[in-house]
């Protein structure tokens, strides 16, 4: 039986790589033949690399060219299908389409606004989501036709949150709903990165955006501990050493060596929780929705550290500990409830 993914699989994204990843993983471990469907709309590819390449500075333009290379190098990993730039028939190939995960159903995406093929039309094929989302969007009597009744016809919908669940409800699907875990709660990154070894011991920084305060008491706690203050990923000069180009394994591996994280981001807030890494999540209100959703869910919304929130509060609390063990627990019931999720919507969909 022939597996197909569609999602945001070849962005320049540290996070949409490690679920594509994780997801392709989790289906050939169920013994499935997959492929991931190497479809991107043409508008959509060419606004992804004006991104990255219309820069102010040289530097960073070839900085993002290096970041290109290396990312190119781990793509390898994925098992793509031909190049397309429109679904059609070449989707027929597949028994089933799992769509997901991440917010490919973001449909006011200013890189990709209304692309109703991540919506499952076009697609010749049974379909599945798996950990989609929404994003900040929601349900809209006025979306087309097409797309309703192409959400409608899924076999079985697991979503990344609530909003994507109430999105389904709301537009008429009868099949099974279900809250599910993303997919990299799903694969083992760890056992398959080494851990770096240089420096011996480092706090870890990803993302940007953290408020001067935050800059302040990340690097307070850094110095008293005695730990090298890396950020990788991105450009943070305040950092003592920063990597923005390393490549997507790379990037596990240096979570995976470091005794702390702090991130802004929402695959990074959920790697240090699978690696066990203590961590910070720098919320903004663009990601605050599916990051608190995670964090609520696992029991750690006091891992959530505010805009606003002072840098004597913060300084206060940030070497307070995680309870694993209890974690642990509460994590593994949520991971098996998400693959006899997959596992059986697979199954049902043939």
């Amino acid at each position: 039986m022939k597996v197909g993914i569609l999602t945001f699989h070849n962005g320049y994204n540290y996070g949409a790589f490690a679920q594509v990843f994780a997801l392709q993983e989790c289906i050939r471990s169920l013994g499935y033949e997959v492929k991931i469907i190497h479809y991107k709309n043409l508008r959509f590819t060419l606004g992804e690399y004006r991104h990255f390449l219309i820069r102010k500075s040289v530097f960073e333009i070839l900085s993002n060219l290096i970041k290109i290379r290396n990312f190119k190098r781990d793509f390898r990993s994925l098992a793509l299908s031909s190049r397309t730039y429109e679904l059609g028939k070449e989707n027929r190939e597949y028994d089933v389409v799992v769509f997901g995960s991440d917010s490919i159903w973001n449909y006011t995406n200013p890189l990709n606004p209304m692309d109703m093929g991540y919506f499952g039309v076009g697609v010749d094929a049974d379909k599945i989501a798996y950990a989609v989302s929404m994003g900040p969007d929601g349900y809209d009597s006025d979306l087309p036709t097409p797309l309703l009744d192409s959400v409608c016809s899924f076999k079985a919908i697991g979503a990344r949150d609530e909003n994507t669940l109430d999105f389904s409800r709301k537009a008429g699907v009868k099949a099974p709903l279900e809250i599910v875990l993303d997919p990299t709660f799903l694969y083992d990154f760890a056992s398959r990165t080494a851990r770096k070894r240089e420096p011996e011991k480092y706090l870890l920084v990803y993302g940007y955006q953290f408020t001067q305060e935050h800059r302040e008491a990340t690097r307070q706690l850094a110095q008293k501990m005695g730990w090298e203050l890396v950020s990788v990923g991105y450009e943070n000069s305040w950092c003592e050493r920063s990597m923005p180009t390393v490549s997507p394994f790379e990037w596990l591996e240096w979570i995976k060596g470091a005794e702390m994280v702090m991130t802004s981001m929402y695959h990074g807030t959920l790697l240090s929780i699978q690696m066990e890494k203590p961590f910070w999540s720098f919320v903004s209100p663009y990601r605050r929705k599916k990051i608190s959703h995670i964090l609520n869910l696992l029991k750690l919304e006091d891992r959530m550290v505010e805009e606003n929130e002072p840098k004597e509060f913060l300084l206060e609390r940030l070497s307070d500990p995680i309870e694993w063990d209890t974690l642990r627990d509460r994590k593994k019931r949520l991971v098996l409830q998400s693959m006899n999720f997959l596992r059986n919507s697979l199954i049902n969909a043939f």
